[in-house]
């Protein structure tokens, strides 16, 4: 239960509904207080300053993320606070030039950098619609094939099509492109421009 929770304070700290989560401090209290569960009883704080810090009162903020990091740190717990590291940055970084917690904070901040960098990659990888070009489906997919070197009558057996399709494809892939020259020229360009793509991602 402890757990279901603080999970569900989590939902609301990321729709916004942050009178909610300080209205169920109490109820939150004595849930994480029956159970013990020390883990939930920090989140509850970082949650806590973080919603103050959204609805303006600052000073409550610093004072839950402070307990928060006073109850953390004797067991170097950092995870917490760098998942909610969007939220609570800006009092991470206060506190940080008073001097305070700073071993900790720069480990917070460090575990936050590749959280974040992680999320980026699972969603580039895996939510991102990829560049298309302006191609169609179809297009896109000859237009792969191709930037890979195959030949006409390997993209044409691949795809159960005839070259001759596969040739007027390519003439709309290159004009949609942009890509002009000799064909061979045209076909490296094509290479080029699917490399790019796949280093970026």
């Amino acid at each position: 239960m402890p757990i279901l929770r603080s999970f569900y304070n989590q939902l609301l700290l990321a729709k916004g509904e942050y009178t909610e989560i300080i209205a169920a401090r109490e109820e939150c209290e004595n849930l994480y207080g029956v159970f013990s569960n020390i883990l939930c009883i920090i989140r509850l704080h970082i949650q806590l300053a973080a919603a103050f810090e959204k609805i303006g009162r600052s000073g409550e903020a610093s004072e839950e993320l402070k307990t928060a990091l006073d109850m953390a740190m004797p067991d170097g717990i950092a995870m917490p606070f760098a998942e909610n590291a969007e939220y609570i940055s800006k009092q991470l970084a206060a506190l940080k030039k008073e001097k305070e917690y700073t071993g900790h904070i720069d480990r917070i901040l460090e575990l936050a950098d590749r959280i974040q960098a992680s999320r980026n990659k699972i969603i580039g990888d895996h939510f991102e619609k990829p560049e298309d070009y302006g191609l169609s489906e179809r297009e896109l997919k000859i237009a792969k094939l191709a930037a890979r070197r195959l030949t006409l009558a390997e993209i044409a057996e691949r795809l159960h099509i005839s070259v001759g399709t596969v040739q007027n494809h390519l003439s709309r892939i290159f004009s949609k492109m942009g890509i002009v020259g000799a064909q061979k020229n045209k076909r490296l360009e094509l290479e080029k421009y699917f490399k790019d793509a796949k280093t970026h991602n």
